[in-house]
């Protein structure tokens, strides 16, 4: 009888994988999040490159936070879909819709203190990679992605 279980190849995967994790926390990929006078609302007119980026792209992308701008880290990994990534953008970064999880109220507590916001991101083919590639980052990175709560596990 045929073994029912079947193998992919792991290495090539996590091989493609780091790829894309060397492109996502590489500090030349990131965009420096732009606000006036640390105000959440002002991020649209502040980042129009950022969102025309990300527009109709499937992506799976990180947030930045730090005191400034120089000492940001990477504290969120995130995933979405060609339809909604311009918008998923502006949800972590500027409006939030109250059914999202997205991350404006640490956005916001960072512009407080007038620290500083990075995002960056990679383009997935195909698509239905992120959610992979989501889960694959936050296990490894899990202990300094202070912002994810979802998909955290035991290494």
């Amino acid at each position: 009888m045929e073994s029912k279980t079947i193998i992919f190849d792991r290495q090539g995967i996590e091989q493609r994988f780091q790829q894309a994790a060397d492109r996502l926390f590489d500090p030349q990929q990131r965009y420096p999040v732009q606000y006036r006078d640390f105000v959440a609302g002002t991020f649209d007119a502040c980042n129009g490159d950022l969102l025309s980026a990300v527009s109709g792209k499937n992506i799976v992308y990180a947030l930045w936070a730090g005191p400034t701008t120089d000492a940001l880290a990477v504290v969120y990994i995130g995933h979405v879909g060609s339809t909604q990534s311009r918008q998923r953008v502006r949800n972590h970064l500027c409006k939030k819709h109250e059914r999202t999880g997205a991350q404006l109220e640490q956005v916001e507590a960072t512009l407080a203190t007038q620290g500083a916001i990075g995002f960056s991101f990679v383009e997935m083919e195909p698509g239905y990679m992120r959610k992979p590639l989501e889960d694959w980052l936050i296990f490894l990175y899990q202990d300094q992605l202070k912002w994810n709560k979802a998909g955290k596990r035991k290494k």
